[in-house]
């Protein structure tokens, strides 16, 4: 029995080993092909989030490149080759990007793959709920195109702005992108008026772009085809059309960000991939993908170019938090910000020391030494800092240009072979066209050419030479057994990595094409099942070294033109303050010559104003008793004249109507007419008007009390009484009044000075309404911010310069004629909001909306706290 148990566990550890150590497959399907941004960018961001070696995963890569061929035909063949290829493996998961590898699976997975294998999808435009009905084994990450974000964008950064023109092409994944756009754009159309771009052929579309007026922003969508179905890559697209365009242009996918493309809100790829590829982990880590929400929000990035955002002078501090700036290229202040910054430094004390010097005069011990210290100190130190500082930068730029140079050879390796890589995937892609014919794909073959010296070649199993773009002589011959210089078999070695699936490039010696000596070459194999035959192509060293030799060629350029500019700069300096120091040893001479005189001087006159600083200080102390007496005069002056001016303002109907009263009782009376009635209701409006008169006298007369008594109040109270002294004048005006005030508001404070404060603020706005036709409004509100009284006072009057805005409440200074104001008001409540209540008043322009219409003013904002003395 414990025999048994024992060899149940052993087969149980050896199984759960077996299952820890088998590799996982996963199918990376593409819509479009190998080479585009978009998919390169989706791999990325899924090779980064997988890390492949570290999780023992293989990743397989199908690229359908329905951008060029979409159709039944062509999926049909697509099902049944993918079905031949992959009958062996049984896939994990299957990642897919953009609508049509999602509908071809939708329609072919669970005969090719199996019903039970989930999948994970990017990329997908105009996704709702309704696309994966039935579909439980599905989830991923929809592309959202972020039009309402970037149309806001446009309006903050572009606020002159009259027009958006959209562009899109009349393909059918851009023409529901439009209809989406036109639905949620909806709500801007009030606020610019926005443009779609029609069907035109891409001169056309040049020709409207060229012709667009300078107030126009240009949105772009999604781009690849013209009306004459002509294709265009993204890199086309930027130098034939967008980069050409004199105004600015956004874009709502990544890829089309460049020097002359600003960027946006935009759908990446590489978001896209990584995002994907995350949900993949999870799916394979054991949650189902039914519980797996699609995401829908915040795969989208905020994406700048920096050359752009300079062409057309946008502050990067207006961008939204977390943008990423693109900077490809930098200055030579961001590559050697270091040392710039340390030279720059160096030049600053030495200008403070020498203006500390002129400035102050400060005696030293021995004149001579400070002139000679201060004339070749600098020409001494200055050129030996800057000299160590260019080595350094030298040196720096000099390992840089190692690692940009291995850069380049690295980058250049890796995209020959993806362009081979790519070449021999399309041409298996497209070997259906040939109806399984060998004679026609033979003969494509041996006639296709692509870049330099790219061809195609054609294998059978046994190592014959099928077919050959290049030797046609070589057709027919067994290369099966030949070696390279390693003594292996190259050409096994091809057929192996086609049968297997394998990424693999092999390495081996051939002729070069040009000049038929032996040469480096690396080639990419692919098996087509359906001609049981091996077709691959290859990438020469010299291809890759020619590219590379002119790439390193421009890099030692800018790298001696940098260098030069930076000897320039330095030697600039040198001379410079070479000439200044040799200059400013005058101008201390002369300072040392007069200085004991200057001294002797300065000591005579202290000590005449020692003599009489005591009569001065009387003096001046009287003479600002005297100014403040002036001023709380005028003030009060002032006051009283805006008094006055309320009070007629407040009397001027009641007198009417008692004056009208009284003439129409004498006027019955004389003409025997007055009844008793009659009478009794004139008397009565007489007595009602004149009891309104001598409340308004207790009004006013209580806000022209000095008395200064700190009692707790309602500010909704001291609101009504400032209504009732402002109410004549605010209607003679034609000035319309809002209040909003918190009822619950009480303070512990100085009652009457609040409202005087008021007052000063309500006719300061009063006799800017004066000068403005049509509406005048002003809105006052009181509420509670932060545990203060926050009082608000705003109108349309078009604001305040912004040259003088600083200045309102300085004493004496006002923009009315002398005989219209003194210019005291903003000043005396300035002083006694802040000084008097410990408050604070502030004063900007501001814009607001009210029914529907913008309205620009002033506001003035009275911030006090709920205890006055607090």
């Amino acid at each position: 029995m414990q025999k048994l148990l024992l060899i149940i566990f052993l087969l149980l550890i050896s199984y759960i080993n077996s299952q820890a150590n088998e590799k996982k497959h996963i199918l990376l399907l593409n819509s479009y092909y190998q080479g585009m941004p978009w998919v390169d960018d989706i791999t990325k961001g899924v090779d980064d989030i997988l890390e492949v070696d570290k999780n023992n995963f293989i990743v397989h890569i199908e690229n359908m490149d329905t951008k060029r061929h979409n159709s039944d035909e062509y999926f049909t063949s697509l099902a049944n080759m993918y079905k031949n290829k992959y009958a062996n493996i049984k896939f994990d998961i299957i990642l897919s990007s953009d609508n049509d590898a999602l509908n071809f699976l939708k329609k072919y997975k669970n005969d090719i793959f199996g019903k039970d294998i989930p999948v994970s999808f990017c990329g997908v435009n105009n996704y709702n709920p309704t696309l994966l009905t039935g579909l439980n084994n599905y989830t991923g990450v929809a592309e959202l195109f972020s039009e309402a974000e970037n149309i806001e964008l446009i309006l903050k950064l572009h606020p002159k702005a009259k027009e958006i023109y959209i562009v899109n092409d009349y393909l059918l994944s851009a023409r529901a992108v439009e209809e989406t756009m036109k639905r949620n754009l909806k709500q801007y159309e009030n606020k610019i008026k926005i443009t779609y771009a029609p069907n035109q052929t891409i001169k056309e579309l040049q020709h409207s772009i060229k012709n667009l007026s300078k107030d126009t922003v240009i949105l772009m969508g999604a781009y690849y085809a013209d009306k004459n179905k002509k294709y265009f890559t993204y890199e086309e697209m930027n130098k034939i059309l967008l980069d050409i365009s004199s105004v600015p242009v956004y874009c709502s996918l990544a890829y089309h960000i460049s020097d002359g493309v600003i960027g946006g809100k935009v759908i990446s790829g590489y978001y896209q991939g990584a995002t994907m590829a995350k949900l993949a982990l999870d799916i394979l880590n054991g949650v189902k993908p039914k519980d797996i929400t699609v995401i829908t929000q915040g795969a989208n990035k905020f994406i700048f170019s920096k050359k752009a955002l300079d062409k057309f002078h946008i502050d990067i501090k207006q961008l939204p938090k977390d943008s990423k700036i693109i900077s490809d290229d930098q200055s030579i202040y961001e590559e050697y910000s270091l040392a710039i910054t340390l030279i720059l430094i160096i030049i600053s004390i030495f200008l403070a020391s020498v203006i500390s010097l002129y400035y102050y005069k400060k005696k030293l011990t021995n004149e001579k030494s400070a002139v000679k210290l201060l004339v070749f100190g600098p020409i001494i130190f200055i050129p030996t800092i800057i000299s160590i500082l260019v080595y350094g930068i030298v040196t720096n730029n000099e390992q840089l240009q190692k690692e940009n140079i291995e850069n380049v050879i690295t980058t250049n390796m890796i995209n020959q072979k993806n362009i081979t890589k790519n070449e021999v995937e399309q041409l298996a892609r497209i070997s259906y066209i040939f109806n399984n014919e060998k004679e026609k794909l033979f003969e494509y073959i041996n006639t296709t050419r692509y870049g330099n010296n790219g061809y195609f070649f054609a294998l059978d199993m046994e190592g014959n030479i099928l077919a050959n773009g290049n030797d046609h002589n070589l057709i027919g011959k067994n290369v099966y057994n030949l070696k390279d210089e390693n003594n292996n078999y190259f050409t096994k070695k091809i057929i192996t990595n086609a049968t297997s699936n394998s990424i693999e490039f092999v390495k081996y010696k051939w002729e070069y094409p040009s000049t038929s000596k032996l040469a480096t070459k690396y080639s990419y194999s692919k098996f087509l099942p359906q001609y049981n035959l091996i077709i691959a192509s290859g990438v020469y060293d010299e291809d890759i070294n020619a590219i590379i030799d002119k790439e390193t060629s421009e890099l030692h350029m800018k790298n001696e033109k940098q260098i030069i500019q930076i000897l320039w700069i330095s030697f600039t300096i040198i001379i410079i303050f070479t000439i200044l120091a040799i200059l400013l040893s005058n101008m201390v001479r002369k300072i040392f010559e007069n200085y004991n005189n200057e001294i002797n001087k300065k000591n005579h006159d202290l000590e005449q104003l020692n003599l009489s600083l005591e009569d001065k200080v009387k003096e001046e102390v009287k003479k600002n008793q005297e100014k403040d007496t002036i001023m709380f005069q005028q003030t009060k002056m002032a006051a009283m004249g805006e008094m006055i001016e309320n009070i007629a303002h407040q009397w001027r109907q009641p007198l009417s109507i008692i004056s009208t009263g009284a003439t129409g009782m004498k006027f019955k009376k004389e003409n025997s007419v007055l009844e008793d009635n009659d009478f009794f209701k004139i008397c009565d409006i007489i007595n009602d008007n004149a009891q309104y008169l001598s409340q308004t006298i207790d009004d006013f007369k209580n806000y022209i009390k000095d008395e200064r008594l700190k009692r707790y109040f309602y500010i909704k109270n001291n609101f009504d009484n400032l209504y009732k002294i402002i109410e004549g004048s605010i209607k003679n005006n034609n000035i319309e009044l809002f209040f909003d005030v918190d009822e619950t508001i009480q303070i512990n404070g100085y009652p009457n000075e609040l409202i005087q404060c008021m007052v000063n603020i309500v006719n300061n706005a009063k006799d800017a309404l004066k000068d403005i036709k049509g509406e005048r409004l002003l809105f006052i509100s009181a509420k509670m911010n932060n545990n203060k009284v926050e009082i608000i006072f705003k109108d349309n009057a078009n604001g305040i310069a912004e040259d003088i805005i600083s200045k309102i409440f300085e004493p004496y200074f006002t923009t009315k004629h002398k005989s219209q104001g003194t210019g005291l008001g903003l000043s005396m409540t300035y002083n006694m909001i802040t000084k008097g209540m410990y408050g604070s008043l502030d004063v900007t322009n501001a814009s607001y909306l009210y029914n529907n219409k913008n309205y620009i003013g002033a506001q003035f904002t009275i911030t006090l706290p709920l205890n006055v003395d607090e």
